[in-house]
């Protein structure tokens, strides 16, 4: 597209004026588009995780060994189902 096209000002036209350059460029455009959707999967799922984290709470448990204390994470398979 001409560089004086905005979205606010674009009409039509220009997109079927635009045809021949985007399918010469139609693998890059693919390219383009699959790494966007890439990238949305990626901020769902850290969506999900940041919500999962907010709600879920852990029961602990003391684990000695060598004079040092490590808490670990009690019922660890409910947690992780």
């Amino acid at each position: 597209m001409p560089k004086e096209v905005t979205f606010d000002n674009m009409k039509f036209g220009n997109l079927i004026d635009s045809v021949p350059a985007m399918l010469l460029k139609s693998k890059d455009i693919k390219d383009l588009a699959d790494k966007a959707q890439g990238e949305v999967t990626i901020r769902e799922a850290i969506n999900e995780l940041r919500t999962w984290c907010e709600s879920t709470d852990f029961i602990l448990s003391d684990y000695e060994s060598n004079g040092r204390t490590t808490p670990l994470i009690r019922e660890w398979k409910e947690v992780i189902t």
